[in-house]
């Protein structure tokens, strides 16, 4: 396959690992977790992948490089990695769950694992691929959690083993994405998976997920970005309880606010070896 060619930039200035504002992520202590964006921009705007929602789908990581933080990324929303960034969960001693990728997609159709990136590491004086990169910087943070999320889970298969401190997740929206993604997560090879149902913009089948939920840890149900429009209860109460049939973690998202009866959203989180 032959696969676009990539933006390389790294950092005019050294740069501390930033924290991430995600709620899920923060660590037992309460603290946030961080954001390891080694990479960011994604071509799923433009083949399709994110336009099932017209204009409802507004991508909040496009807004970023398209709008207040235009300066930070010197190619627009174009897949651009960042080699100066692929240490920095090293300087990170405690232990904490950091987000991977979350202002791109790291196994989008686009992006080469196999193409070599010069670390700034002088004891090394070969290039590694991506791929090689970021496990050997994930082996040598046992004390994190990792959390990777796409929308083409089918790509995690040019990825071959993730570590145990790895969480490989997917994003679904609807029955149809859910049917699709799921059936790649689960081929994924990872001892930890977790789904992102966000935005949930329609109906999923609890025969569906009866037959697949097993297969995951962890799920995250959320609406639109600002709460643009709330998916119906009985789509969340359905996802929830074929949840609570697997024994899988639920985690709603503020988004769902608006479905709160009083009791409060569950914000539940698997044991992750954070602790």
């Amino acid at each position: 396959m032959k696969y676009p060619e990539i933006h390389i930039c790294n950092d005019p200035k050294p740069r501390p690992m930033r924290h991430t504002q995600i709620e899920y992520f923060k660590n037992d202590d309460g603290t946030p977790g961080y954001a390891y964006d080694f990479l960011t921009g994604c071509n799923h705007w433009m083949n399709g992948v994110c336009g099932g929602g017209g204009k409802d789908f507004r991508c909040w990581a496009k807004a970023l490089a398209e709008g207040r933080n235009k300066a930070s990324y010197p190619f627009g929303f174009e897949p651009t990695i960042y080699p100066s960034r692929l240490l920095d969960p090293l300087r990170i001693k405690k232990p904490s769950r950091i987000s991977v990728v979350f202002k791109g997609d790291l196994f989008g159709e686009w992006i080469n694992p196999n193409e070599r990136v010069e670390l700034e590491w002088t004891e090394y004086q070969d290039y590694f691929t991506l791929k090689e990169n970021v496990k050997m910087v994930v082996d040598m943070c046992p004390q994190h959690t990792f959390l990777f999320l796409t929308k083409n889970p089918a790509g995690y298969q040019k990825w071959e083993q993730f570590p145990d401190n790895c969480w490989l997740g997917a994003t679904v929206n609807d029955e149809i994405s859910y049917a699709r993604n799921v059936t790649s997560l689960i081929g994924a090879a990872s001892k930890n998976k977790w789904l992102s149902i966000e935005p949930l913009t329609g109906r999923i089948d609890p025969m569906l997920m009866k037959n697949t939920l097993m297969a995951v840890d962890f799920v995250v149900i959320g609406g639109y970005s600002g709460g643009r429009r709330t998916p119906k209860l009985e789509w969340v109460e359905e996802i929830v309880s074929a949840c609570d049939t697997a024994g899988i973690p639920v985690w709603l998202k503020e988004n769902l606010r608006a479905l709160d009866d009083g009791g409060g959203l569950r914000r539940e989180f698997p044991i992750t070896g954070t602790r």
